[in-house]
Protein backbone atom coordinates (compact mmCIF):
# COMPACT_ATOMS: atom_id res chain seq x y z
CA UNK A 1 0.00 0.00 0.00
CA UNK A 2 1.36 3.39 -0.99
CA UNK A 3 1.33 6.10 1.67
CA UNK A 4 -0.74 9.20 0.90
CA UNK A 5 1.59 12.04 0.09
CA UNK A 6 0.97 15.75 -0.15
CA UNK A 7 2.27 16.88 -3.51
CA UNK A 8 4.40 20.03 -3.49
CA UNK A 9 4.17 22.73 -6.13
CA UNK A 10 6.44 21.91 -9.05
CA UNK A 11 7.52 24.59 -11.52
CA UNK A 12 9.14 22.59 -14.30
CA UNK A 13 9.34 23.99 -17.84
CA UNK A 14 5.67 24.63 -18.45
CA UNK A 15 4.49 25.38 -14.94
CA UNK A 16 2.92 22.19 -13.61
CA UNK A 17 1.18 23.11 -10.37
CA UNK A 18 -0.32 21.05 -7.57
CA UNK A 19 -2.12 22.23 -4.48
CA UNK A 20 -3.11 25.67 -5.71
CA UNK A 21 -6.70 26.83 -6.13
CA UNK A 22 -5.86 28.86 -9.23
CA UNK A 23 -2.75 28.41 -11.33
CA UNK A 24 -2.37 30.23 -14.64
CA UNK A 25 0.32 30.68 -17.24
CA UNK A 26 2.77 33.49 -16.71
CA UNK A 27 3.39 34.03 -20.44
CA UNK A 28 2.44 37.34 -21.99
CA UNK A 29 -0.10 35.73 -24.30
CA UNK A 30 -3.67 35.52 -23.07
CA UNK A 31 -4.64 32.18 -21.54
CA UNK A 32 -7.55 30.13 -22.88
CA UNK A 33 -9.48 30.85 -19.69
CA UNK A 34 -8.90 34.60 -19.90
CA UNK A 35 -9.79 34.64 -23.61
CA UNK A 36 -13.11 32.81 -23.17
CA UNK A 37 -13.96 34.79 -20.03
CA UNK A 38 -13.41 38.02 -21.94
CA UNK A 39 -15.74 36.79 -24.70
CA UNK A 40 -18.42 35.77 -22.16
CA UNK A 41 -18.13 39.16 -20.41
CA UNK A 42 -18.46 41.22 -23.60
CA UNK A 43 -21.47 43.46 -23.89
CA UNK A 44 -22.65 41.56 -26.98
CA UNK A 45 -22.21 37.82 -27.58
CA UNK A 46 -19.70 37.18 -30.40
CA UNK A 47 -20.10 33.61 -31.71
CA UNK A 48 -17.21 33.99 -34.18
CA UNK A 49 -14.76 35.07 -31.46
CA UNK A 50 -15.92 32.13 -29.31
CA UNK A 51 -15.53 29.63 -32.16
CA UNK A 52 -12.01 30.94 -32.80
CA UNK A 53 -10.98 29.70 -29.32
CA UNK A 54 -11.35 26.12 -30.56
CA UNK A 55 -9.12 24.13 -32.91
CA UNK A 56 -10.80 23.14 -36.16
CA UNK A 57 -10.37 19.48 -35.07
CA UNK A 58 -12.15 20.18 -31.74
CA UNK A 59 -14.35 17.45 -30.28
CA UNK A 60 -16.34 17.54 -27.05
CA UNK A 61 -16.49 14.06 -25.51
CA UNK A 62 -19.88 13.22 -23.98
CA UNK A 63 -21.02 10.04 -22.30
CA UNK A 64 -22.51 8.58 -25.48
CA UNK A 65 -21.13 10.60 -28.39
CA UNK A 66 -18.72 13.19 -29.74
CA UNK A 67 -19.78 16.76 -30.46
CA UNK A 68 -18.10 18.79 -33.21
CA UNK A 69 -16.86 22.36 -32.86
CA UNK A 70 -19.84 23.76 -34.80
CA UNK A 71 -22.37 21.81 -32.69
CA UNK A 72 -20.65 22.76 -29.43
CA UNK A 73 -20.39 26.45 -30.31
CA UNK A 74 -24.03 26.55 -31.44
CA UNK A 75 -25.13 24.97 -28.15
CA UNK A 76 -23.12 27.44 -26.03
CA UNK A 77 -24.36 30.29 -28.23
CA UNK A 78 -27.98 29.34 -27.53
CA UNK A 79 -27.31 29.25 -23.78
CA UNK A 80 -25.61 32.67 -23.91
CA UNK A 81 -28.40 34.24 -25.94
CA UNK A 82 -31.01 32.84 -23.54
CA UNK A 83 -29.01 34.02 -20.50
CA UNK A 84 -28.79 30.44 -19.21
CA UNK A 85 -24.99 30.14 -18.99
CA UNK A 86 -23.64 31.26 -15.60
CA UNK A 87 -20.08 31.76 -16.84
CA UNK A 88 -19.13 33.86 -13.79
CA UNK A 89 -19.43 30.71 -11.66
CA UNK A 90 -16.62 28.95 -13.58
CA UNK A 91 -13.37 28.68 -11.61
CA UNK A 92 -9.97 28.06 -13.14
CA UNK A 93 -8.22 25.20 -11.36
CA UNK A 94 -5.12 24.91 -13.56
CA UNK A 95 -3.87 25.95 -16.97
CA UNK A 96 -0.65 25.49 -18.91
CA UNK A 97 0.29 25.19 -22.59
CA UNK A 98 -1.19 21.67 -22.81
CA UNK A 99 -4.28 21.55 -20.61
CA UNK A 100 -6.87 23.65 -18.80
CA UNK A 101 -9.05 22.45 -15.91
CA UNK A 102 -12.09 24.37 -14.69
CA UNK A 103 -14.90 23.60 -12.26
CA UNK A 104 -18.27 25.00 -11.30
CA UNK A 105 -21.49 24.15 -9.49
CA UNK A 106 -24.55 23.38 -11.63
CA UNK A 107 -27.61 22.82 -9.46
CA UNK A 108 -26.75 19.93 -7.17
CA UNK A 109 -23.70 18.80 -9.18
CA UNK A 110 -20.01 19.67 -9.22
CA UNK A 111 -18.87 19.94 -12.83
CA UNK A 112 -15.20 19.46 -13.73
CA UNK A 113 -14.05 20.16 -17.27
CA UNK A 114 -10.67 19.31 -18.77
CA UNK A 115 -9.56 20.79 -22.09
CA UNK A 116 -6.57 19.54 -24.04
CA UNK A 117 -4.85 22.09 -26.27
CA UNK A 118 -3.33 21.92 -29.72
CA UNK A 119 -1.70 24.88 -31.45
CA UNK A 120 -2.74 27.10 -28.52
CA UNK A 121 -6.45 26.31 -29.00
CA UNK A 122 -8.85 23.96 -27.24
CA UNK A 123 -8.64 20.66 -29.13
CA UNK A 124 -10.51 18.13 -26.92
CA UNK A 125 -12.85 18.67 -24.01
CA UNK A 126 -14.49 16.34 -21.50
CA UNK A 127 -16.78 17.04 -18.56
CA UNK A 128 -17.41 15.00 -15.42
CA UNK A 129 -20.47 15.68 -13.29
CA UNK A 130 -20.59 14.51 -9.65
CA UNK A 131 -23.55 14.89 -7.28
CA UNK A 132 -22.87 17.14 -4.32
CA UNK A 133 -23.79 15.30 -1.10
CA UNK A 134 -26.85 16.81 0.57
CA UNK A 135 -24.88 17.63 3.73
CA UNK A 136 -22.53 19.88 1.70
CA UNK A 137 -25.20 21.88 -0.18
Amino acid sequence: ICPIMSLPFVDFLERVGYGFNKCILEDEQMTSFARTTEIFAAEKWDPVAFKNCFHEEFMFVRETDLVTRDEFCASIGELMEQGKLDWQNIELVHENNHVMETKWIDGDELVVRVNLKKDGLTWRSIVKRSPIPTRLR
